[in-house]
């Protein structure tokens, strides 16, 4: 049995010097499988770090970031880390602040590609 990594930071308040640490540990673990950062005040410096971090790390799963207020701008980082990733089965954007242009975006970055099952935007 192979074991994994999972991240939980549920209300948090990150600052963007912690995310640039946990953004390191993202890009280079083959073995985590879920990240969960709900409703952790993260800025949109953090959705950068993040998004950058996200297109190295191909093992991960589920990804809820619900809760943040990162808006279409948050969203667009996060997006362009996500776009090639073939595992991501969930990913969680409730009350993220994105607007409907902001959802089209999004799902417009990912194209064909993108095989999640289950994405939570409202």
């Amino acid at each position: 049995m192979r074991k994994h990594l999972n991240i939980l930071f549920n209300k948090s308040a990150f600052a963007d010097e912690d995310v640039s640490l946990l953004s390191e540990i993202v890009s280079f673990n083959n073995t985590m499988k879920v990240l969960t950062l709900t409703g952790n005040f993260l800025s949109d410096k953090s959705t950068e770090l993040l998004g950058k971090a996200l297109q190295t790390n191909y093992s991960l799963e589920e990804f809820d970031i619900s809760y943040n207020k990162i808006g279409d701008a948050g969203v667009k980082h996060l997006a362009a880390g996500l776009a090639k990733h073939s595992k991501l089965r969930r990913l969680g954007l409730s009350g993220c602040g994105i607007s409907d242009q902001g959802a089209r975006d999004f799902a417009e970055a990912f194209g064909k590609a993108f095989v999640c099952v289950s994405i939570d935007l409202f």
